[in-house]
């Protein structure tokens, strides 16, 4: 059961800032950026971070062109800002 427990605690969890800067419309690159390396890959459409001290994780989709189409918390405990995107990434 230490090992497990050792496992979640040595990541980070996803922050409500980093949470908050990533919008639909930016690249896998510059999601990645923000998040460092995921914890998952399910294809080359979509990527996982587990959230440490908090059950569930955190997905993010792209369309096929690389770009963020929706972000999703996965989360049991304490999530993230769950509503719709409201705005895109203007490149900025």
């Amino acid at each position: 059961m230490s090992l497990g427990l050792a496992w979640i605690t040595t990541r980070d969890p996803v922050s409500q800032a980093q949470w908050d800067r990533i919008k639909v419309g930016m690249s896998r690159e510059q999601v990645i950026a923000i998040l460092g390396n995921p914890d998952g890959i399910d294809g080359p459409t979509q990527i996982e971070y587990r959230r440490a001290f908090n059950a569930g994780w955190v997905e993010f989709t792209f369309d096929d062109t690389g770009r963020l189409i929706e972000k999703n918390d996965e989360s049991v405990f304490v999530s993230l800002d769950r509503r719709p995107e409201a705005g895109s990434y203007d490149g900025g």
